[in-house]
């Protein structure tokens, strides 16, 4: 996916370098009416070091220095020999093929390699596209990073990583300058913001630290348990054991904030869709603390989503002698056959997964018929009553 940037003007500039230094590989200059910047000045040289200088219309001028890997360079140079840019007879310029875009302003690109070396002004030039968009890519993460570390516009430099970071050039530069923000904004949708560029853009185990760290911050534990965004699978997975522990410090506190108590209830939801059976423990604690009137601390729903572990551990509480026990354990069972396959193909467990459950509720079947009619509490009976044949389908083979 590639990353639009709405540029007036990018420049690779011998300008930035100093007296007796090789010239860029690359120049290019790209000036139009519509864009946020006065100019901007970006300098590649043979080796991959890059300076990004722009000037906005409104503040003060910034810099950017990265480099380029020799994939990245490798890529660089593949995009120019694709373009013919350099050959003994160029391709004719021409945008066949390219969408109409209104002020295209006026490109100037020369390129220097060896002893060739040619300069071209146009307006766009399809042969010459990719490359164009590999040095756009460049200036848009100089702004990004500045947005960040200026606490500018978070938003937008988050939506520079688009869709797909793995398709955007060096996602991994906005690492640290994010780490930094999380670390010091007080804005919750900022920092949420910041937290889903940051899974875009860290491994699993960097983004889980991050926030374990948040949650811990005695001053900012508050606002990072109200702020953290869905994330990639893998990520989501490495969240598991932080959020198991901070469920475990908190849950039976008696006096919590209200993003506190958000969280005890938000958190067992996101173990519960990762079927992270470590969490198995705490939940039937929680349903321990249930009964006498009173119900769960909180959500113990996800122990249908804990596969047979999950069945095994809420079965023996069918033989509970408080009846707001037996019945929280039917409604789970009855969950879980709603997660047989087929059922609800997005939430559902895998046949694989299955063959372990269905055997565990056949065996339960008759313990549950014998409720339905003489249970000695009425709740209890109209519970199973309603969802037996739930229970019933899920165990047909």
């Amino acid at each position: 996916m590639k990353i639009r940037v709405i540029l007036s003007g990018l420049l690779l500039s011998a300008s930035i370098h100093g007296e007796g230094e090789p010239p860029p590989l690359i120049r290019h200059t790209w000036a139009g009416a519509l864009s946020p910047f006065t100019s901007t000045e970006t300098s590649i040289s043979t080796k991959g070091e890059v300076e990004v200088r722009i000037t906005p219309r409104r503040g003060a001028v910034y810099s950017y220095r990265t480099s380029l890997s020799l994939p990245e360079l490798e890529q660089l140079d593949s995009q120019l020999d694709l373009s013919g840019f350099l050959a003994e007879t160029p391709p004719p310029v021409g945008t066949a093929g390219l969408p109409e875009i209104p002020d295209l302003g006026m490109n100037t690109l020369e390129i220097t390699r060896a002893e060739k070396k040619r300069m071209l002004k146009f307006q766009r030039e399809e042969s010459l596209e990719p490359l164009v968009q590999t040095l756009r890519l460049l200036v848009g993460q100089a702004v990004a990073v500045n947005e960040i570390e200026t606490d500018g516009n978070i938003y937008s430099a988050i939506s520079r990583l688009g869709k797909d970071p793995a398709q955007v050039l060096q996602p991994g530069r906005l690492k640290k300058p994010l780490t930094k923000y999380i670390g010091r904004t007080a804005d919750r949708q900022h920092l949420e913001w910041a937290l889903t560029g940051l899974a875009a853009t860290s491994t699993p185990e960097e983004f889980a630290a991050v926030v374990a760290t948040g949650l811990k911050d005695e001053k900012r534990g508050d606002l990072m348990s109200n702020a953290i965004p869905s994330a990639p699978k893998e990520h989501e997975a490495a969240l598991c054991p932080v959020l198991l522990d901070f469920l475990e410090t908190h849950d039976t506190l008696p006096k919590l904030s209200k993003e506190k108590k958000y969280a005890l209830e938000a958190f067992p939801r996101r173990l519960g869709a990762q079927g992270y059976k470590p969490a198995i423990p705490f939940l039937i604690a929680r349903l321990e603390r249930s009964g006498q009137g009173k119900p769960p601390s909180g959500s113990v729903a996800e122990l249908a989503e804990m596969g047979a572990e999950g069945v095994r551990a809420v079965i023996p509480f069918l033989n509970r002698d408080d009846g707001q026990q037996r019945c929280r354990a039917v409604e789970i069972l009855a969950i879980t056959a709603a997660l047989a396959p087929g059922k609800h193909p997005a939430q559902s467990y895998d046949e694989a997964e299955y063959a372990e459950i269905r055997p565990l509720l056949r065996k339960i079947l008759p313990q549950l018929t014998t409720m339905a009619g003489s249970d000695p509490d009425q709740a209890v009976k109209y519970t199973v009553a309603r969802e037996l044949h739930r229970i019933q389908e899920a165990i047909e083979p």
